[in-house]
This record gives C-alpha cells, sequence and structure tokens, in this order.
C-alpha cells in the first residue's frame, strides 16, 4: 500500500539536487540588473506651427542630472518632406537646437518649434547602448531612404504609378484631367487666412465643388512596389502629412483620399511590413483629419485606375 508518506519520500529520493541548484544559478545570473537606468524622452520638431505637425527628430535621456541626446545628423529627411527650399530654415533650426543641449530647461525653450515629450524610465548597459536603441525605434525619419536608385528593384515607382493613373484619367476625359491634376511643377496651393500659402507637392488630385458635388475632394497616389518598405513609408509619409494639411485648411465641406498600388509579387516579409505601415497610415489620418477619408488599397493597376477617377469625379 502507498500512503502519502512513502510518496514523499519517493520523491524526495528522485529530486536531482544538483540539477536544481544549476537551474536556479542560471536563472539568477540571466536576471541580473543592467548597469544604469535613466529616464528618457523624445525630441520633436513641429516644422509648421500652423498646422501643428510633430516629428520625431531625437532622442535623449537624463542620468546622473546629465544630458545626453541623439538627433538625426543632417536636415536631408526633412528637405525631401518640405523641399530643397526648405534646408536653410531647418539647418539653422537644427543647429540651434544642437548647441543647446546642455540642460533640460534650455532644451525646451530652445524655440516653439521644439518640443519633448514626458519622461519615462529606461535602463540599459550604458548610456551609447540606450540612445541607440532609443533612436532606432523612435526616430523612423532616420530610415527615409536618398535615391529610388539604391533600389535594384524593377518595380511601379510611385511616379510610374501616377503617371500611369494620369494618363488614363485623361484619355477618358482630358478636361477632368487638366482641371483636377498636380504634380510638383504644378502644386496645389492654399491661401490661408493669415500667414504664408500652403505648398502641397504630394498631392496629385485637387477637385473643387460644383453643381454635382458638394466637397472638396483631395488626394494622394502612392505606390509600394519598393523591396525596401522604408521608401514606402516615405512616400505614405509625404502624402499623409499633405492630406492632413489640406483638411486643416479647409471648412467640413472636404473629402480626402489615398490610393495606393500594392503589389503582391513582393517576398512576404516585405508585405508584411508595407502592410502594417499602410495600416498606420490609415488609423493616422483618420484621428487626425476629422473629416471623410476614402483609401484605396489595389494590386490591380487597373481597378487602382477606376476607383481614382471615380473618386476625382
Amino acid at each position: 500500500m502507498v500512503t502519502e508518506t512513502t510518496l514523499q519520500s519517493d520523491l524526495v529520493h528522485n529530486v536531482d539536487f544538483d540539477s536544481i541548484l544549476t537551474t536556479l544559478t542560471n536563472l539568477s545570473e540571466e536576471s541580473i540588473e543592467p548597469d544604469i537606468t535613466a529616464k528618457w524622452f523624445v525630441i520633436k520638431i513641429s516644422p509648421d506651427l500652423a498646422t501643428g505637425e510633430l516629428l520625431n527628430i531625437g532622442v535623449g535621456i537624463i542620468y546622473r542630472k546629465k544630458l545626453f541626446t541623439k538627433l538625426i545628423p543632417n536636415t536631408t529627411p526633412l528637405e525631401l518632406l518640405y523641399g530643397k527650399a526648405s534646408k536653410e530654415n531647418f539647418s539653422f533650426l537644427l543647429h540651434l537646437l544642437k548647441s543647446s543641449t546642455d540642460s533640460l530647461l534650455t532644451l525646451k525653450s530652445v524655440s516653439p518649434h521644439f518640443s519633448i515629450s514626458s519622461l519615462k524610465f529606461v535602463a540599459g548597459n550604458s548610456v551609447e547602448d540606450i540612445l541607440d536603441r532609443l533612436y532606432k525605434s523612435m526616430v523612423t525619419l532616420n530610415l527615409i531612404q536618398t535615391s529610388e536608385k539604391q533600389n535594384n528593384h524593377k518595380g511601379l515607382s510611385t511616379e510610374k504609378v501616377r503617371s500611369k493613373i494620369f494618363n488614363a484619367i485623361k484619355n477618358s476625359d482630358k478636361y477632368l484631367a487638366e482641371s483636377i491634376w498636380h504634380n510638383e511643377n504644378n502644386p496645389i496651393v492654399i491661401p490661408p487666412d493669415l500667414g504664408e500659402k500652403i505648398t502641397l507637392k504630394h498631392l496629385q488630385i485637387w477637385s473643387t465643388p460644383n453643381i454635382l458635388q458638394q466637397h472638396t475632394k483631395f488626394g494622394a497616389i502612392v505606390s509600394t512596389d519598393y523591396i525596401q518598405a522604408t521608401q514606402s513609408e516615405f512616400y505614405l509619409l509625404q502624402a499623409t502629412q499633405d492630406i492632413q494639411r489640406a483638411s486643416a485648411s479647409l471648412n467640413n465641406n472636404k473629402e480626402a483620399g489615398l490610393f495606393i498600388y500594392r503589389p503582391d509579387t513582393l517576398p512576404e516579409k516585405i508585405l508584411d511590413n508595407v502592410d502594417n505601415i499602410i495600416d498606420h497610415t490609415h488609423w493616422l489620418i483618420k484621428k487626425n483629419i476629422g473629416s471623410r477619408f476614402t483609401m484605396e488599397v489595389e494590386s490591380n493597376m487597373d481597378t487602382l485606375i477606376n476607383k481614382t477617377h471615380a473618386f476625382a469625379t
């Protein structure tokens, strides 16, 4: 007969205490506390104070009452978003920021164009390790590729997709194409009530109200046919910013559109990244513009052409 006392005795005799001790030792070694703990924050820039847009351009940590920062190395990502003419202003602002990182108080007061997020706790092996890790995760501007020539993938670029859609609309209705279509050489310019004019270089469609249309319609066309998802993210970011700026400048009678060419032929891992970027783009625009918004994502070019044409009319 097996009693409870006998069972417990057998279990004790069968336990490998050396194995348990080794396991506990390993767990103890794996849970070594990090070398340093600090408080961290994100450094943001608002290129246009009127629109209130915010872009992450750096990170900082406070460790032992000292301030450490890591910022974008140059203005190239901002120039790609806002044009070459913006270089001088951004260079001045970035220089001003880099020369004002002696203390958190100085950093907060350097310019109304800059702001910082709330402080949070972080841990790591060193100051450099923490800054590098935060910078990679928070400053996505740094991922922007400056040239499509870096990409050997022979897909349909954003420029090619826009050209195909414009030509298709023009073949169907030349007057419509000429009245609604815009590009960087013929950008949309909005005269606001106060301040400088707003130039929207990354919107292709601008359709004003008429007898059949109650809303001002505006939209952008983007291709995600790139072997690097960061290139797709770059063009979507440009479109998102201009859609938000256009929405902020208009009254409630407005309707925004974003038309995305997303081929199914890219590697699965890249498509997963692209889909995440597209989902985030949709969420961001819906959250910020507060107006009617249509987003179409198509792998078939003819279908995308038809949907863009239908939106524009």
